[in-house]
């Protein structure tokens, strides 16, 4: 996790923030997919948060809670998209999470997993099962590693100099992340890929993107670049 903490604060944000370019439109397309499947909440957590980036695309009323590790990635999350509503805790990596029993109806956990070793998954799954109301949903993202993303990978350490070698310490199949869910006490598992290649149109034309975008679901079910699941605490 020591390369973590090298990450320029708001670097992601940044890129977010590059609407018409292929990551710009990678990050929009996963949190636009994300939104639609977060259920009606009062209570958000997004653990992980890193700059903020998902929170502040979220409705300005709505109470979310997003948490890191890294003290800098918080300080600019809370001074960019920070208010009464959103607010962002640093969160020292090997404790649990500083909430009660049943605080949040809602909790997200954006490409996080594979940045941790399968203990410390399972620890954190347990620990989201606990905190989360009964009825509550949890989302979460990861790179699926039967998927091309390894070739992906491959691509973004030649032309963005980023590694993953050291980052990425579990590498998920849809499988291993519907196990890690199930084994944990959540019901109602759904395991789904994700995230299509539209984006990478935008090295051509955003709109071009866009619109590849909008016919790529049925592609994506298949040959979808991340996972994505979805669980529910009785």
């Amino acid at each position: 996790m020591s390369i973590y903490y090298n990450i320029a604060p708001g670097h992601y944000d940044r890129i977010f923030k590059e609407s018409n370019g292929p990551r710009g439109k990678w990050h929009q397309y996963k949190f636009d997919t994300l939104r639609r499947e977060m259920p009606v909440y009062t209570h958000h957590l997004d653990i992980g948060c890193a700059a903020g980036t998902f929170i502040g695309s979220l409705p300005k009323e709505k109470s979310s809670i997003g948490i890191d590790i890294a003290q800098d990635q918080i300080a600019y999350a809370t001074e960019t998209y920070g208010s009464d509503n959103h607010q962002f805790l640093h969160l020292a990596h090997t404790t649990s999470l500083p909430f009660d029993d049943n605080t949040f109806d809602c909790i997200t956990a954006i490409e996080l997993i594979e940045h941790l070793a399968p203990a410390e998954n399972r620890y954190l799954t347990k620990e989201i099962h606990r905190v989360l109301q009964p009825g509550g949903c949890f989302l979460v993202t990861t790179p699926n590693y039967k998927s091309l993303w390894p070739l992906l990978e491959l691509g973004l350490v030649h032309a963005a100099n980023e590694t993953y070698d050291e980052q990425h310490i579990s590498r998920f199949s849809q499988e291993q992340l519907f196990s890690l869910l199930s084994a944990e006490g959540f019901i109602n598992v759904h395991t789904v890929q994700t995230q299509g290649f539209a984006c990478f149109l935008a090295w051509i034309h955003h709109r071009l993107a866009d619109h590849a975008h909008t016919y790529e679901h049925i592609l994506e079910k298949r040959y979808g670049l991340l996972l994505m699941g979805k669980a529910y605490k009785q």
